[in-house]
Protein backbone atom coordinates (compact mmCIF):
# COMPACT_ATOMS: atom_id res chain seq x y z
CA UNK A 1 0.00 0.00 0.00
CA UNK A 2 2.69 2.37 0.73
CA UNK A 3 4.26 1.42 -3.17
CA UNK A 4 0.65 2.79 -4.15
CA UNK A 5 0.75 6.20 -1.75
CA UNK A 6 3.77 7.24 -3.04
CA UNK A 7 3.31 6.45 -6.85
CA UNK A 8 -0.02 8.88 -6.15
CA UNK A 9 1.84 11.48 -5.13
CA UNK A 10 4.46 11.44 -8.10
CA UNK A 11 1.45 11.30 -10.65
CA UNK A 12 -0.07 13.91 -8.72
CA UNK A 13 3.19 16.12 -8.36
CA UNK A 14 4.15 15.27 -11.66
CA UNK A 15 0.66 16.12 -13.46
CA UNK A 16 0.49 19.45 -11.17
CA UNK A 17 4.25 21.33 -11.95
CA UNK A 18 3.40 20.21 -15.68
CA UNK A 19 0.67 22.09 -15.48
CA UNK A 20 1.44 24.86 -13.94
CA UNK A 21 4.21 25.34 -16.38
CA UNK A 22 1.97 25.40 -19.13
CA UNK A 23 -0.90 27.61 -17.59
CA UNK A 24 1.86 30.06 -17.19
CA UNK A 25 3.27 29.77 -20.63
CA UNK A 26 -0.52 30.58 -21.52
CA UNK A 27 -1.10 33.21 -19.14
CA UNK A 28 2.32 34.59 -19.97
CA UNK A 29 1.80 34.47 -24.01
CA UNK A 30 -2.11 33.78 -24.74
CA UNK A 31 -1.18 34.24 -28.82
CA UNK A 32 1.12 31.81 -29.00
CA UNK A 33 1.84 29.95 -25.89
CA UNK A 34 4.74 27.40 -26.00
CA UNK A 35 4.60 28.12 -30.00
CA UNK A 36 1.26 27.11 -29.72
CA UNK A 37 -0.69 28.92 -32.68
CA UNK A 38 -4.67 30.31 -32.05
CA UNK A 39 -5.61 28.45 -35.32
CA UNK A 40 -6.36 25.25 -33.25
CA UNK A 41 -8.69 27.26 -31.35
CA UNK A 42 -11.01 28.70 -34.66
CA UNK A 43 -13.95 26.23 -33.53
CA UNK A 44 -13.74 26.79 -29.93
CA UNK A 45 -15.28 30.18 -27.70
CA UNK A 46 -12.00 31.29 -27.60
CA UNK A 47 -10.06 33.94 -28.96
CA UNK A 48 -6.38 33.04 -27.16
CA UNK A 49 -5.30 30.73 -24.73
CA UNK A 50 -5.69 32.83 -21.64
CA UNK A 51 -8.75 31.34 -20.14
CA UNK A 52 -7.92 27.95 -20.64
CA UNK A 53 -4.18 28.74 -19.28
CA UNK A 54 -5.69 30.07 -15.93
CA UNK A 55 -7.82 26.95 -15.46
CA UNK A 56 -5.10 24.83 -16.76
CA UNK A 57 -2.77 26.50 -13.89
CA UNK A 58 -5.25 26.90 -10.80
CA UNK A 59 -7.49 24.03 -11.76
CA UNK A 60 -5.04 21.19 -12.93
CA UNK A 61 -1.89 22.76 -11.92
CA UNK A 62 -1.91 23.61 -8.09
CA UNK A 63 -4.68 21.29 -7.71
CA UNK A 64 -3.41 18.26 -8.41
CA UNK A 65 0.00 20.03 -6.27
CA UNK A 66 -2.66 19.83 -3.38
CA UNK A 67 -3.93 16.52 -3.94
CA UNK A 68 -0.04 15.53 -3.99
CA UNK A 69 0.20 17.36 -0.90
CA UNK A 70 -2.86 15.92 0.82
CA UNK A 71 -2.07 12.25 -0.17
CA UNK A 72 1.10 12.92 1.22
CA UNK A 73 0.70 14.15 4.43
CA UNK A 74 -2.59 11.56 4.68
CA UNK A 75 -5.31 14.07 5.32
CA UNK A 76 -8.08 12.84 6.33
CA UNK A 77 -10.08 13.24 2.73
CA UNK A 78 -7.63 12.56 0.98
CA UNK A 79 -8.83 10.03 -1.58
CA UNK A 80 -11.70 12.41 -2.04
CA UNK A 81 -9.38 15.37 -3.11
CA UNK A 82 -7.45 12.72 -5.76
CA UNK A 83 -10.19 11.40 -7.21
CA UNK A 84 -11.52 15.23 -7.83
CA UNK A 85 -8.62 16.59 -9.56
CA UNK A 86 -8.43 13.36 -11.68
CA UNK A 87 -11.52 13.34 -12.87
CA UNK A 88 -11.05 17.24 -13.51
CA UNK A 89 -7.85 16.02 -15.90
CA UNK A 90 -9.73 13.60 -17.27
CA UNK A 91 -12.33 15.86 -18.50
CA UNK A 92 -9.69 18.63 -19.01
CA UNK A 93 -8.33 16.17 -21.88
CA UNK A 94 -11.87 15.37 -23.52
CA UNK A 95 -12.81 19.00 -23.92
Amino acid sequence: MKTIYRLLVVLHAFVGLGAVAGGMGAVLNPWEPMGASTDILKNSPFENFLIPGIILLVVIGLGNIAAALAVLLKTRFQGYVSSVFSWALIIWIIV
